[in-house]
């Protein structure tokens, strides 16, 4: 009942009916001697490179995939917290994206994470796939549709065809990248 595209710059939150509900930084800021959670987020990201001692400000998500499971679940469950408002909610059903030829081991810790953000149900779908569906390329014909998601840390590569992946491949190489070589370049040829 929730879909969540959990990439490397970006956490987005989507709910039936209401759509985009939440779009915020996937980084989290936690406390290295309590674990706990000193800002997620925006604020995060305002602490990153400012943070005072003893707290972490980590990425949970690097290449378009999980790296560390315990921060992604604890910004998973902060995100919630804010789309229900502190609300207490039941367990829910999430829809999770993910890169198009990710390994068993990378899809596990995805799942993990979302169990433990209280998901009792979690689905995975190929980030091209939910792309194409998202974009109504008419994903659900005959006819197959290039699909090519240029994320922070990942590109994906795909041909859907009838709803489905037929074929996919993900570069661990995305829009972050290309900043730092723009960044480098100026440097080195513009002296900026």
């Amino acid at each position: 009942e929730v879909a969540v595209d959990f990439g490397t710059a970006y956490l987005r939150i989507y709910l039936p009916g209401a759509g985009l509900v939440l779009e915020t930084p996937s980084l989290i800021a936690l406390d290295e001697q309590t674990g706990q959670i000193v800002a997620a987020g925006h604020e995060a990201r305002e602490l990153r490179g400012r943070q005072p001692a003893g707290i972490h400000v980590i990425q949970p998500i690097k290449d378009g995939v999980v790296e560390n499971v315990q921060a992604a679940a604890a910004l998973l469950r902060w995100t919630f917290d804010r789309v229900w408002q502190g609300r207490p909610t039941l367990r829910f059903q999430l829809l999770l994206t993910t890169p198009s030829d990710c390994p068993p081991l990378e899809l596990q810790a995805a799942r993990e994470a979302a169990s433990a953000a209280r998901a009792i149900k979690v689905t995975l779908i190929e980030e091209a796939v939910a792309s194409a569906l998202g974009a109504e390329m008419q994903a659900e014909q005959a006819h197959a549709s290039v699909v090519v998601d240029i994320g922070a840390g990942t590109t994906d590569l795909a041909v859907v065809s009838r709803g489905a992946l037929v074929q996919g491949r993900t570069l661990r190489l995305g829009s972050g990248a290309l900043d730092q070589a723009i960044l480098e370049y100026l440097r080195q040829e513009r002296g900026i």
